[in-house]
């Protein structure tokens, strides 16, 4: 059951984000700006590519870090490979011929439905993933030190304290 660009755009407008459909320029994809607010210098910005006829999904942000040569090579990619095993969908992608380092997460559909749950799921996390790990990895990047995973009990408190808002009737992903 494949997907098409036109299925993720409505979804996009449902839920009101801004985009911008990279075909109207001669390129293949869809831009998605996140703003956190007024004050919010660098909005986060993913990428959305339909593959194999729509059977497979790319979100990315293309560009995130750029670390071709450097003396704390090894514990970038070290520190990377841990966020990736920490994390659930989140992976990485590397060029070596300029040291971009591409976050991203894949989605094959092969014979399921692209639904509305599982896209923002997708979008979202990607974006939410990248918000959380930045710090780390340009800490790792610029003195070699990895803060190592979150604390686990901080974690917990944070996920129970979003509970208790989704329950008060707060949602907490409108902020996105």
């Amino acid at each position: 059951m494949a997907t098409t660009y036109e299925e993720i755009i409505g979804y996009l407008n449902e839920e009101g984000l801004a985009f911008t459909d990279l075909r109207e320029k001669g390129a293949d994809g869809i831009r998605v700006s996140f703003k956190y607010g007024e004050d919010d210098e660098m909005p986060e910005v993913a990428f959305i590519r339909v593959d194999e006829n729509g059977n497979f999904i790319h979100f990315f942000e293309p560009q995130r870090y750029k670390y071709a040569e450097g003396e704390h090579k090894e514990k970038v990619f070290q520190t990377l490979l841990a966020i990736q095993y920490e994390s659930k969908m989140l992976q990485w992608a590397y060029d070596p011929r300029d040291g971009e380092i591409r976050a991203c997460i894949e989605l094959p559909l092969e014979d399921a439905k692209l639904t509305k749950r599982l896209f923002l799921r997708a979008l979202k996390g990607l974006v939410e993933m990248m918000d959380t790990y930045h710090d780390r990895i340009k800490r790792v990047m610029e003195t070699g030190e990895d803060s190592g995973p979150e604390d686990r009990r901080a974690a917990t408190i944070s996920a129970l304290e979003e509970v208790l808002s989704r329950l008060r009737g707060e949602d907490v992903t409108d902020a996105i």
